[in-house]
């Protein structure tokens, strides 16, 4: 069966019109597919300019259903309708946030960014199999004059030894043999549900994308592992005498995908992708300008070392420096409340024998000249209250120069400067202006992507002489 494979963009308006004309689907399917992803918040209605309602996706991924494929890809790519190759990396770095966070997506209406569908299942099910493999049902048996291990108790229990003086030898041992049952009922079905995720993949056009070579590890039907209930039931036994903690994640896995498939595939939607790829952007970000919230202050890069006013605070994160507020209240003892201000990066860079402290927030923007497109006054306010919450540990340690940026991500090749954006009243409490920074994005995801979170010295350098310091 061949599927019509559609590219959208991420907040670009369309009419309902042009929706189906997209979907080119019959008029009943078109319409079921416009209300499913209005259910699951893929899609949302908006009014602009007049009283046409107009459909934004909210959404980075893949849409697969029926006969259709939609790929939606990020808002900031500008230079094309149909971007194969930016599209395929972007899905690439989901994949790896998605094991890294333990989240995937959930098509439930709230922005929440990932939580279960059948798609991701599907693919940490072969992910899983590319690294342990198939389930093994471990049998041990003994034989005589095998390879294994030898069963003493067993073999001076029943084999008579050869004396010589007085010293017993066995002329034939019990061995233990260990079998790996491969046609154990738990077994059969791995490979069963590992064939069906590949089909799913493939129908999907997921297995091309990431790479993954088709699997069909049997042809068993699925009527041989009985319905449903029984097969959690098997499981769930299975998981109760099973001791290794890779394979109970397995088996839990396992459950997992066959209580909700059933539910979820009776709908013929499909989502692998985020709601909120505003979180994968920063933490591709985080990696690529090498934060330092989470590094303990006596492992930072401090020119004296850590102050001794410090003392007693070395195994502090640097992220604990920033205060909580602090209740005061006539009825009870002063308590300190739950929030604080978490900035998305922080970091000290040594340059020219001075030290820098960086603090970078990662917004998901697509830069424009109007205001009402770029990042509000909450954002800028809470950008230089960073820097205010970090000043007494910077003046302890001589650190003068911050560097306040908004991190924005383009399709060029190289860091971008556009100006900053100032709040009169907090630049005159002696704070940074917050710059503005175009950041590469194929290059930062393939930084990402290499598994060491790219090299943040070059990055957080660049920064430098981008703004000619």
């Amino acid at each position: 069966m061949r599927l019509a494979n559609r590219f959208v963009r991420e907040e670009k308006p369309y009419t309902k019109l042009e929706l189906f004309n997209m979907f080119d689907l019959s008029s009943i399917k078109e319409e079921k597919l416009l209300s499913l992803l209005l259910s699951y918040g893929v899609l949302i209605p908006v009014r602009q300019g007049g009283y046409e309602l107009l459909f934004k996706f909210s959404f980075v991924g893949i849409i697969f259903f029926d006969k259709l494929i939609i790929r939606c890809f990020p808002k900031y790519i500008r230079s094309t309708e149909s971007p194969h190759e930016q599209f395929a990396q972007v899905m690439n770095v989901i994949r790896r946030y998605g094991r890294e966070s333990k989240a995937e997506f959930r098509p439930s209406g709230e922005h929440e960014h990932m939580e279960f569908s059948l798609l991701s299942e599907a693919l940490s099910l072969l992910d899983d199999y590319a690294e342990h493999g198939l389930y093994s049902n471990v049998i041990y048996e003994s034989e005589l004059n095998g390879g294994g291990e030898i069963l003493w108790d067993k073999t001076i229990g029943s084999i008579d030894p050869f004396f010589s003086n007085d010293t017993p030898f066995y002329m034939e041992f019990h061995t233990r043999r260990v079998i790996d049952d491969e046609q154990s009922y738990v077994t059969r079905l791995h490979k069963h549900l590992l064939t069906e995720c590949s089909r799913l993949l493939e129908r999907a056009d997921l297995l091309e994308l990431f790479g993954i070579a088709p699997l069909c590890l049997n042809d068993e039907p699925r009527e041989h592992f009985g319905p449903d209930v029984y097969i959690v039931q098997r499981l769930r036994a299975e998981l109760d005498i099973q001791f290794d903690s890779q394979k109970q994640e397995l088996l839990r896995r396992l459950i997992r995908f066959i209580e909700q498939r059933e539910s979820l595939s009776a709908e013929p939607l499909y989502l692998y992708g985020t709601t909120a790829f505003e979180a994968v952007w920063e933490t591709v970000c985080a990696k690529g300008f090498g934060n330092q919230l989470k590094t303990p202050l006596k492992n930072l890069p401090l020119p004296p070392g850590l102050n001794p006013a410090y003392r007693g605070k070395e195994n502090w994160e640097l992220i604990k420096l920033i205060e909580k507020s602090k209740w005061n209240l006539a009825e009870a003892k002063p308590f300190e409340g739950n929030g604080t201000l978490i900035p998305d990066i922080a970091a000290f860079h040594q340059h020219k024998s001075e030290t820098i402290f960086f603090i970078f927030d990662a917004k998901y923007y697509t830069y424009s000249l109007s205001a009402d497109r770029l990042p509000g006054i909450g954002d800028i306010d809470k950008q230089y209250l960073y820097e205010l919450a970090f000043k007494p540990f910077l003046e302890a340690h001589g650190i003068t120069r911050v560097k306040n940026i908004f991190l924005m991500p383009t399709e060029g090749v190289d860091l971008e400067h556009k100006g900053y954006v100032e709040l009169p009243m907090l630049r005159g409490l002696g704070l940074e202006n917050i710059q503005i920074v175009l950041v590469p994005a194929q290059l930062i995801y393939e930084c990402y992507l290499d598994g060491h979170g790219g090299n943040s010295l070059t990055f957080q350098q660049g920064i430098l002489e981008l703004l000619h310091d």
